[in-house]
């Protein structure tokens, strides 16, 4: 057996779940573009069969899981260090997410 055929299947798997976008342009992003959080796939189907419309979510680090949680939280409340970033997600953010600047000048 031939190293192409073992990894076929697997290549495909992560090709249709967007692991090439994640890749190309370095963010966390599922096939169709939209943001991800940095955990396993397998985590994440279990994540998202989960009902947390009605929770309130804290999360120490602001990113694209930020983006994704704010998707299916009530309330996302974040707090991010670096300045930069936290501007980048603060302009992305929905009106049921909270970002704040922890140590940084923005």
């Amino acid at each position: 057996m031939d190293l192409l055929n073992i990894f076929t299947p697997l290549i495909r798997i992560l090709g249709d779940r967007g692991y090439g976008h994640s890749v190309h342009f370095h963010e966390s992003i599922d096939a169709e573009g939209n943001p991800i959080p940095w955990i396993t796939y397998p985590a994440m189907d279990y994540l998202r069969g989960l009902d947390f419309r009605r929770q309130r979510l804290f999360e120490f680090g602001a990113g694209h899981s930020t983006l994704f949680w704010a998707q299916r939280f009530r309330e996302v409340t974040s707090v991010e260090h670096d300045g930069d970033w936290h501007a980048k997600i603060s302009a992305l953010a929905p009106p049921n997410c909270r970002v704040s600047a922890l140590g940084c000048s923005h």
